[in-house]
């Protein structure tokens, strides 16, 4: 292995992985079999024995993927008690365009750490009137989780993290952002985009956008491009947020719905199927 650069087979599909050491925590990972296309990290680990007890708080996620034919995304938060159990849950699913909102009915949930202590578990929560959601997960930490959906004919995996136990307020989140942001729109075509942003205390924003919308006839790349909008907290700031972003030239507007969560804030794209990262203060 020169400069953190290595390969690895995977034992159970015996596919080759090539693999990129960021640091003596995480590994970036991507398959080399053709026509897969693979690609994801590695997290060390903290050295401990994981039991129901290692799960306790509120907890926001983000997951992305594939429905039977279309793109899937959903953010969410939920609280567990250290015990097996999880309310206050809520969740924005878009998928391939369609929002559904959690919750819809009286919603319950349940949750278990597997008794080897190596972190797995399992995750359920049932709407009366939308239905059982299920999930994977595997603990990094009491902090911060691997995480994947199980639900027949749904391909869709992300994480889940601790959220602030401090106030979420807009002077709170004031300060510098850089985001990364990527998926497809609804003719199924990727468009990527970073930028920069500077929310002020009145929970207003303004900064730039660099971006690439690919389609098979065409692309479209703008560097530099003017963005403003504004963050609207809901209720105490730990539920589903709304950032609203305008594109000055060319003209363009996203809508978002976020949880905020450490280290950073998630956010999902309330038309089309984007997912987004902000890394700031």
């Amino acid at each position: 292995m020169a400069r953190g650069l290595g390969a690895a087979r995977q034992i159970s599909r015996g596919g080759i992985l090539r693999f990129y050491v960021v640091d003596a925590t995480r590994i970036k990972f991507i398959g080399t079999d053709f026509p897969s296309a693979l690609a994801g990290d590695a997290f060390a680990q903290q050295n401990t024995l994981f039991n129901d007890g290692s799960v306790r708080g509120d907890y926001a996620f983000l997951i992305d993927g594939l429905n039977s034919s279309s793109p899937i995304t959903t953010a969410g938060r939920f609280t567990a008690d250290g015990a097996g159990n999880v309310t206050n849950i809520f969740a924005d699913e878009n998928n391939n365009g369609a929002v559904t909102l959690l919750p819809q009915g009286t919603v319950t949930g349940a949750y278990a750490v597997d008794a080897n202590g190596f972190g797995g578990g399992s995750l359920t929560w049932t709407d009366t009137t939308a239905g059982t959601f299920s999930f994977i997960f595997y603990l990094i930490s009491p902090t911060q989780a691997v995480f994947q959906e199980t639900d027949s004919n749904i391909v869709s995996d992300g994480v889940f993290g601790t959220q602030t136990t401090s106030p979420i307020t807009s002077a709170s989140m004031a300060g510098d952002y850089a985001f990364v942001l990527s998926g497809v729109n609804s003719s199924g075509n990727e468009e990527d985009f970073v930028g920069q942003l500077t929310l002020d205390p009145s929970a207003s924003f303004s900064g730039l956008l660099d971006s690439n919308r690919f389609a098979t006839t065409t692309s479209q790349q703008v560097l530099d491009a003017l963005i403003n909008g504004s963050l609207t907290l809901s209720g105490n700031g730990t539920g589903a947020n709304t950032l609203n972003v305008t594109e000055v030239n060319p003209a363009d507007t996203f809508h978002f719905t976020g949880l905020h969560c450490r280290p950073e804030p998630s956010f999902r794209r309330v038309h089309g199927h984007q997912t987004a990262s902000f890394q700031g203060p």
